[in-house]
């Protein structure tokens, strides 16, 4: 193995290991699905998460296909799906979905349903609290919008 690699595991295996340690914290996070994980769903993770599909509360880095977040949750989530309930930060991908978004999104399709700040660049981005074109510019653009969207509080 070369070196990378062996540095790369063991940080993971330092992760695993020391987010065993703090029992109200958890800093790591593995999921293949959200009831296939090192940790339970509804645990906070503080700091990386790597799923294949993964669903906690987190205010952290996720990196997996499908990055799923329940509650209030903050970070950086890079994956093929990202949804989440209220999200602040931002979210990269192919379809990404917040109930709630204060942050920026960056995909193919971009979906923020609630009434909360949000910046969108993508193909396709639907924010639906957007009730008029350009009708409150430039606060808010459009319900939906190709190239980019937005909606700012006021």
């Amino acid at each position: 193995m070369n070196k990378t690699i062996k540095t790369l595991i063991f940080c993971v295996i330092a992760c695993v290991i020391t987010s065993t340690a703090f029992a109200g914290t958890k800093v790591f996070n593995l999921s293949a699905a959200p009831g296939l994980a090192l940790h339970d769903r509804n645990q906070k993770i503080e700091g990386l998460t790597l799923s294949l599909w993964g669903e906690n509360p987190q205010t952290s880095l996720a990196i997996g296909f499908v990055n799923g977040t329940a509650g209030n949750s903050a970070g950086v989530s890079f994956g093929l799906i990202n949804y989440s309930d209220t999200y602040k930060g931002l979210q990269f991908g192919f379809l990404n979905s917040s109930k709630k978004l204060k942050g920026v999104q960056f995909g193919a399709i971009n979906i923020a349903k609630g009434k909360k700040t949000g910046f969108q660049v993508g193909f396709l981005n639907v924010i639906p609290s957007n009730k008029k074109w350009f009708s409150n510019f430039p606060n808010e653009i459009a319900p939906f919008m190709i190239i980019f969207n937005w909606r700012l509080e006021k």
